[in-house]
C-alpha cells in the first residue's frame, strides 16, 4: 500500500509541478517542493490552485490505483493524506507549519500529511510519529550534502548547500 500511496502522491504533485516561481531551493534532493516553495506562492489564490490540483491529482491516483480493490485501504489512504477540512484550513495548516525555519526543507506532501493529523484533533504522538521520517529525511539530505561537500546543482531547482540555509542555532539533531 505505502508504494500505491508514493505513486499517488508524485503523480498528484507533478500535476502541478510545471509552475516555477523565481526564488531558488523550493525542492528536496528527491524533487518534492518544499515549504519554500509553498511560502513562495503568492496570495491564497495560487495557494488554492496548488492544493486543488494536488488533492484531485491524488483523488484521481487513488481511483486508478485501488479500483476493484479493497476500500478499507483506499479510505486509509485518504484519511491520511487528505485532510477533512475546508481549503482556507489547509491553506492556514500549512502556513502555520512552515512559519518555522527549521521545516522549510519538508516536502508539502508531507506537511499536508501532518496537517491531516492536526486537523483531525490526532494526539500528538501522532503528529509525531508522521513528523519523524520527515526530519529523518531532511537530517539525511543534509548529511550527505556537508559530507559530499555538494555546491553543484543537482536538478534544475534545489542546490545543496544554499537549499539547506540554517538559522544560527540550528542543529542537525533539531530538524
Amino acid at each position: 500500500m505505502k508504494t500505491h500511496v508514493v505513486l499517488a502522491i508524485f503523480l498528484s504533485a507533478s500535476a502541478f509541478g510545471q509552475l516555477r516561481i523565481s526564488s531558488p531551493n523550493q525542492t528536496t534532493p528527491a524533487g518534492f517542493k518544499n515549504g519554500r516553495y509553498w511560502r513562495a506562492l503568492n496570495g491564497g489564490q495560487a495557494k488554492v490552485m496548488y492544493l486543488t490540483g494536488y488533492f484531485d491529482g491524488f483523488d484521481k491516483a487513488l481511483v486508478e490505483l485501488y479500483t476493484g480493490q479493497n476500500t478499507k485501504e483506499l479510505d486509509t489512504a485518504e484519511r491520511e493524506n487528505i485532510p477533512k477540512a475546508t481549503m482556507g484550513e489547509v491553506m492556514t495548516a500549512l502556513d502555520r507549519f512552515y512559519s518555522d525555519q527549521e521545516t522549510l526543507n519538508i516536502p508539502i506532501w508531507r506537511a499536508i500529511r501532518v496537517a491531516a493529523l492536526r486537523l483531525a484533533g490526532r494526539p500528538a504522538h501522532e503528529v509525531d510519529a508522521e513528523m519523524e521520517p520527515a526530519r529523518s529525511v531532511v537530517r539525511y539530505d543534509l548529511e550527505q550534502c556537508e559530507k559530499k561537500n555538494l555546491a553543484v546543482s543537482i536538478s534544475d531547482d534545489f542546490v545543496c548547500r544554499a537549499s539547506f540555509e540554517r538559522p544560527p542555532d540550528y542543529s542537525i539533531n533539531k530538524v
